[in-house]
């Protein structure tokens, strides 16, 4: 007797983006009227951090993730993290002893205080993935997972430079958005004219020396006691968009890349975080403020540089004379 088929399987979204992403399918037109903006536009007031060097999150989040005030390309502020076609998909959720703050990168501030269970000092990193969907189309999972990896490595980098400990989870987005104060709904996070967005790691924070965390993070009164928003809620940001959305929130593409980190942010099934073991060595607040993106010229003039070393292996990597013409951001 010939066996029963087995039931068919649900197709793995995962496997399904980086399968799109690897045939290196045409990433379409890329239409600067659709361009995502790179950051959250949160309600005010602003809470203003200093920047490094010293001590508190100012510095810390200056070192790792704030945008550099020197330097802009195209209409884009350069950040200290590196981003795949400075997109910058993700975003930062501060959390400190019962609040929770939004991170603005270009302003190097914090807005939006909200209620959170969290006790404990922390970083909720998510990803909004629209952003980089309007460069990259189907090729986005890979890419928007290295940035996630480059801001990882950028806090611990900059948490060892401030006297710092930091310990990253991978944990379930429900955890995340119930820490975090976000609006988890069908998979994602959806604040209301707002793309979608998708928390996948935590970055806790601890004092080198135990039972100082506070003196070491939060020295400042002025940054410590921003007071939550009326009645504990919290507050959204402003719409992205006015109508319908675009393609790069309602498209192919935006569906099959959100399908798949909706599926990694699905967690463990008994709900409980990952460890990421992230082996940063130790650089000064000085190197941290002066790294920068290296353009390929400088690759190659390098002295480890081989002779004959191939050029980029992809197109838009290579580099431009004064007479070629823009490339669309």
């Amino acid at each position: 007797m010939d066996p029963a088929p087995l039931p068919p399987t649900a197709p793995d979204p995962v496997a399904e983006a980086l399968h799109a992403a690897w045939r290196g399918e045409d990433p379409g037109p890329t239409r600067l009227s659709h361009r995502p903006p790179e950051h959250r536009r949160w309600p005010g007031p602003a809470l203003e951090l200093p920047r490094a060097p010293g001590p508190g999150p100012g510095p810390l989040l200056d070192l790792a993730l704030a945008a550099d005030p020197r330097r802009r390309t195209r209409g884009v502020r350069l950040r200290r993290v590196p981003s795949a076609g400075g997109r910058y998909p993700v975003e930062a959720h501060l959390l400190h002893a019962g609040t929770v703050w939004r991170y603005d990168a270009l302003d190097h501030a914090l807005y939006a205080p909200a209620a959170s269970p969290h006790q404990g000092t922390a970083v909720v990193l998510s990803l909004v993935p629209s952003r980089t969907v309007w460069r990259y189309g189907p090729r986005s999972l890979p890419i928007v997972l290295l940035d996630l990896g480059h801001a990882v490595a950028a806090l611990h980098a900059a948490a060892r430079a401030c006297g710092l400990r930091a310990r990253t989870l991978l944990a379930p987005g429900t955890s995340l958005a119930r820490s975090a104060r976000l609006p988890w709904h069908e998979g994602a996070v959806r604040w209301p004219g707002a793309a979608p967005e998708h928390p996948l790691a935590v970055v806790h924070l601890h004092a080198r020396a135990p039972g100082r965390e506070r003196e070491a993070v939060w020295p400042s009164p002025t940054t410590g006691r921003a007071a939550p928003a009326p009645g504990g809620s919290a507050a959204g940001p402003a719409a992205e968009w006015e109508g319908p959305p675009p393609p790069e929130v309602s498209g192919a593409a935006a569906h099959l890349v959100d399908a798949a980190l909706s599926s990694f942010s699905a967690g463990p099934a008994d709900g409980s975080g990952r460890p990421l073991p992230v082996p940063v060595p130790g650089f000064p607040a000085s190197a941290l403020l002066a790294r920068h993106t290296a353009a390929w010229e400088r690759v190659l003039g390098r002295p480890s540089a081989r002779p004959g070393l191939p050029p980029p292996p992809y197109p838009g990597t290579r580099p431009r004379g004064r007479s070629a013409p823009p490339r669309p951001d």
